[in-house]
């Protein structure tokens, strides 16, 4: 595929989280997405992979909305995930866990997946990560289960957890259930602590009832860091304009790089 963008080159972003469609099978009350983008075809998704890899990008994440929702004809997530295995990158798939295929844990050419875990119990996680149709609950034993499978497997997994006004509290629980996981044998390679971010479809409407003061949001991270957990504890203030990630679209068939458009915005 013949490619009209160029690929900004900063040496101190290695990490390119690709936004492979807007549909989501949930709706979640902190949603920052928004659905206005393109669904890349594989054709893109792959001259883009080639491209970043020129670029020196060292780790892809597929990402969506929820990637694996994505297809392009008989090209399912695993074609993406073996081509970009094969440029010698690390490859990551950042998902609800709903929709994974059979085996998933299994695939060779995704060395990790990031799963959400927003408090310690199915009455906190659920009331925030709201499963779309006429079952809304449930997801935190999805969860749950899907650990189980990697863990079984041997594939390591990441944890995100945006915090907010109603689970900040939940922190010395997940600490425990960081603690329990790993003791099973999971292979748990870090801890992403996102704040709430008053953008995107769900988490305008949700300002009022889930933002975080700055002290509210640090103390609640060097709790978490305290807890001398075995694994990298990452603090994510903003991801949006993160230091090492970048992340990238299409919208009417043209290339958009997150540090240009919502730096952009932010003047």
């Amino acid at each position: 595929m013949k490619v009209d963008w160029q690929i900004p080159v900063e040496p101190w972003k290695t990490i390119a989280a690709l936004f492979l469609l807007p549909k989501c099978d949930m709706g979640c009350t902190f949603c920052a997405s928004d659905l206005g983008f393109d669904r890349m075809s594989y054709e893109q998704a792959c001259a883009l992979i080639s491209s970043l890899h020129g670029a020196g990008y060292e780790n892809i994440v597929l990402g969506g909305g929820e990637p694996a929702l994505w297809r392009d004809g008989k090209r399912s997530l695993a074609d993406l995930a073996a081509h970009a295995k094969s440029l010698g990158l690390t490859v990551q798939v950042n998902t609800n866990g709903i929709r994974l295929a059979e085996g998933f844990a299994n695939i060779p050419d995704v060395d990790r997946f990031i799963f959400p875990m927003d408090g310690a119990t199915s009455t906190m996680h659920d009331s925030l990560r709201i499963v779309l149709g006429s079952k809304p609950t449930g997801h935190f034993d999805l969860v749950q289960e899907r650990v189980r499978q990697c863990t079984e497997a041997g594939k390591q997994i990441s944890i995100g957890t945006v915090l907010n006004r109603n689970n900040r509290d939940d922190i010395p629980a997940l600490v425990q259930w960081m603690r329990r996981q790993l003791d099973e044998g999971a292979n748990i390679h870090a801890w992403h602590l996102y704040r709430f971010q008053a953008v995107g479809r769900g988490g305008v409407d949700s300002e009022e009832q889930l933002a975080l003061t700055d002290e509210q949001f640090r103390q609640a991270c060097v709790e978490a860091k305290g807890s001398e957990l075995p694994i990298s504890i990452w603090r994510r203030d903003d991801m949006l304009n993160s230091s090492t990630v970048e992340f990238f679209w299409f919208d009417g068939g043209k290339l958009h790089v997150g540090g240009q458009v919502w730096g952009a915005a932010a003047l």
